[in-house]
């Protein structure tokens, strides 16, 4: 399922990049005749870009995650007793009392 997930969320987030892209061609074309829905296409084509870079970002995000915790968890196989758990500086003293 999380597959699936990420691929629809990646999937979205191009499209919207696209969108924001076209509608801002959109507001070129109005804003040259000068007509009023120019600002219409301005602030959509805006608010796509924005929506598709977080999600892009998010991917990109969980990613290096991915990527850090196969590094980790590969050192981890290769040498278990010279292995040292990396602190987590998300974790407070109060979790592990």
């Amino acid at each position: 399922m999380g597959k699936l997930l990420r691929k629809s969320r990646l999937i979205t987030a191009v499209a919207l990049l696209v969108q924001a892209l076209t509608f801002f061609i959109l507001f070129l074309l109005q804003a040259a005749k000068r007509r009023s829905l120019a600002q219409a296409f301005l602030a959509v084509s805006a608010f796509e870009a924005v929506g598709g870079g977080y999600l892009f970002w998010q991917l990109c995000e969980e990613e290096k995650e991915k990527k850090e915790t196969e590094r980790i968890a590969h050192k981890m196989e290769e040498n278990p007793d010279d292995f040292e758990i990396p602190l987590d500086d998300k974790a407070t003293e109060k979790e592990f009392r």
